[in-house]
């Protein structure tokens, strides 16, 4: 509903725009989001940040499966004869395990969810204020970034866009090198 909804919007600012620029001059530009979002480099530095604060916490899962896998191992490999003490520890001791991986799983997935879902609202964040600013200073009246079949390059401002974001990564990186 929300996405036919959009789409609706859009097409009729797509239809609109003539009229919108017969009658009063205004100016419409296009982002391609998708692209921004494969060659930005904030979006690179994201994931690499994600990786390097999620890696350790990775490597302990694999940990926890490795102690899974082995102690599914020693309970299978026990035949009829063990002793029932024996059988009952290492029941208890795959029960652990199984569970710690699982637990140790969950938390993993919902914390990099988290991350993720923060750089990607931080990188949006980021793009909006880079569009806002470039149509704000060349007097664009309306930046359309989703929804467009068609987008000459006369209306697509998405490597405009695209240098402003690598122009800004490379001063912020600048400026975290002068403060270490």
């Amino acid at each position: 509903m929300r996405a036919s909804a959009a789409a609706l919007v859009i097409a009729a600012a797509l239809a609109a725009a003539p009229a919108l620029a017969r009658s009063g001059g205004d100016t419409i530009a296009y982002v391609n989001y998708g692209l921004l979002t494969s060659k930005a480099p904030q979006v690179k530095a994201s994931r690499d940040l994600v990786q390097k604060q999620f890696g350790p916490q990775r490597k302990a899962i694999e940990e926890k499966h490795e102690q899974f896998l082995a102690d599914r191992k020693k309970l299978l490999s026990e035949g009829p004869g063990t002793n029932p003490l024996e059988r009952s520890a290492a029941m208890e001791n795959f029960r652990h395990s199984r569970s710690a991986l699982k637990q140790a799983e969950q938390q993993y997935e919902t914390g990099l969810q988290l991350r993720e879902n923060q750089l990607e609202a931080s990188f949006r964040k980021l793009v909006h204020k880079e569009i806002a600013a470039y149509a704000h200073a060349h007097g664009i009246d309306l930046v359309l970034r989703a929804g467009v079949h068609y987008a000459g390059q006369a209306v697509n401002i998405t490597n405009v866009v695209l240098s402003r974001l690598k122009r800004d990564y490379r001063q912020t990186q600048k400026a975290d090198k002068g403060h270490s």
